[in-house]
């Protein structure tokens, strides 16, 4: 996140960056020499912040470091690429996400300035950040601040990064031998909570990384392998918006790691948004072809879903936050819910960016959104984004992706389907299919219908027990009783196959029923009363 600050300020020649850090999360000593200017900023942050009743962000060299690598790479509009910042973060050892940050020039800037014109440009830019800082500061809890100072053909540049944290870990290698193992153990900061990992290897294929049962503290192990190449590492914790990515960052294995920032060069899909509807039609034509790339179908994109993650994008312009849970309209789940969409599997992704182009980037560089993206059993699409003015022009995107699978339909084919199945299981433990009893596909039915109304289990199983005993059902054979509830027809048959398939069962009642569960959530439902011989 960028703010471009049109403000007047002394400067001073770049120094050397410090040499690329080995490990991840160890502290770099404070030995380069620093402009008192920088020192300066620093304390006017901390001070702006304690006036704001924030918690001052402590100084960080490596951050420092990191925002002069940026600055080295910075185009000639201001805004380094997410690709930019995130590998000079690595870089420098620095596992958390993107820092908000804070760009600054001195227009035709000539080392022959006079002294007194460089005091006069430095109290120009503090009076100038003093006026934007509390803004900036209200939009994060932030725990690091960096300063970089040098400069740029003509002009001057000064860059300031406020960086969240919600993650502590212990220092943890850039590179492995392939197969080499490394702890990764540290706590979450509250309010973050539940830590979740996630591990996107070589092949592109998203797994999940065990960290411990612990609600803050993170007890795992990452091994490198069995493939060489570089594997993101992502780091989840929860907080009344939902989860948020905590970390991400590369682990090398069996290569070594890059000693210089890998920025992309810029794409056709870099270029600003013209509209609303322009930036949405590019971000899905995105999401398709990284899905095409991986083999995997294309998504239908769906105009319902897109009013849902559009109304989610401008809620989270006007209101500040980037996250899945709204103060105001609650999760995704609860908004397709709202307006009567219903679906057996629901994701969402949501991003910052200044192009559709880095927003699709920077969610597949996420392992757990890059699994959203790539999931196998997603089939519709609706991408919203909600367009404000970036200060210092130009327009930054709130995006929401989100990806749904519809519920199964219950009719005579879904009834045929799971019939279709549990025969198919008879014939693979080579046993005939099942005979169909119209008195347990009765009482089965019953069963079914009341479910879709909401009845517990209980009632259920009694309502089972009133009607074979009603009917005699019982009189001659022994009657057993499945339940099962899933969001799809092929779990449903899945669920009752190993009663379906015991040798003496032979006549069988199936019902299936359409519901919502006492959570909320949709829900598909399968009665079967198998009939075998006393």
């Amino acid at each position: 996140m960028i703010r471009a600050l049109a403000a007047s300020l002394v400067v001073v020649s770049a120094v050397a960056n410090a040499a690329p850090a080995p490990r991840y999360n160890a502290p770099l000593p404070s030995t380069t020499p620093r402009h008192p200017l920088a020192a300066r900023v620093e304390a006017l942050v901390a001070q702006v912040a304690r006036e704001e009743r924030r918690e001052p962000p402590r100084p960080d060299p490596r951050l420092s470091e990191a925002a002069l690598t940026i600055l080295e790479h910075l185009p000639g509009d201001g805004r380094p690429s997410n690709e930019l910042v995130a590998s000079a973060l690595w870089l420098h050892g620095l596992v958390e996400p993107p820092p908000h940050l804070i760009v600054a020039t001195i227009p035709d800037f000539a080392p022959s300035t006079p002294t007194r014109a460089f005091a006069a440009e430095e109290e120009a830019l503090v009076r100038e950040l003093r006026a934007q800082l509390p803004t900036a500061l209200r939009d994060g809890r932030y725990r690091r601040v960096g300063v970089a100072l040098g400069p740029r053909g003509n002009d001057a540049w000064v860059i300031i990064a406020l960086q969240e944290s919600g993650v502590e870990l212990e220092p943890i290698p850039r590179a492995l031998p392939n197969g080499g193992p490394t702890p990764l153990v540290g706590r979450l900061v509250p309010p973050f909570e539940r830590p979740e990992g996630f591990v996107t290897a070589p092949d592109g294929k998203v797994s999940r990384l065990s960290l411990g049962s612990d609600a803050r503290r993170i007890a795992g192990t990452f091994h490198c392998g069995p493939a060489r190449g570089r594997y993101q590492v992502e780091l989840t914790g929860d907080d009344r918006f939902g989860p948020s990515v905590l970390a991400n960052f590369p682990i090398y294995c069996g290569r070594e790691a890059p000693t210089t920032v890998e920025a992309a060069p810029t794409r056709a899909e870099d270029r600003p948004p013209t509209s609303v509807a322009a930036a949405e039609a590019e971000i899905a034509r995105l999401v398709n072809a990284d899905r095409a790339r991986a083999g995997l179908p294309p998504l239908t994109v769906d105009a319902n879903l897109a009013a849902v993650a559009r109304a989610h994008a401008e809620d989270m312009r006007d209101h500040h936050f980037v996250g899945h849970v709204s103060p105001t309209t609650g999760s995704a789940a609860d908004r397709l819910r709202k307006v009567g969409i219903v679906a057996q599997l629901t994701l969402e992704n949501v991003a910052r960016a200044f192009s559709a182009g880095e927003a699709e980037r920077g969610l597949m560089e996420s392992p757990g959104h890059r699994g959203n993206i790539l999931h196998k059993d997603a089939a519709r699409l609706g991408v919203g984004v909600a367009l404000a003015d970036a200060v210092g022009g130009g327009k930054e995107l709130f995006v929401t992706q989100l990806f749904t699978r519809p519920m199964d339909r219950v009719d005579a084919a879904s009834d045929a389907e799971v019939r279709r199945r549990i025969d198919g299981a008879r014939a693979g433990k080579r046993l005939g299919p099942l005979a169909r009893d119209a008195t347990l596909e009765a009482i089965a039915r019953a069963a079914a219908e009341a479910l879709s109304r909401g009845a517990g289990q209980r009632d259920v199983e009694a309502l089972i027990g009133r009607e074979l005993g009603r009917t005699g059902a019982t009189r001659g054979q022994a009657v057993s009783s499945v339940v099962a509830s899933a969001t799809s027809i092929a779990q449903l048959a899945s669920a009752v196959s190993q009663p379906a398939t015991q040798p003496r069962v032979a006549r069988a009642g199936l019902a299936l029923a359409q519901g919502i569960r006492t959570d909320g959530a949709p829900a598909l439902y399968l009665v079967c009363l198998f009939g075998s011989p006393p």
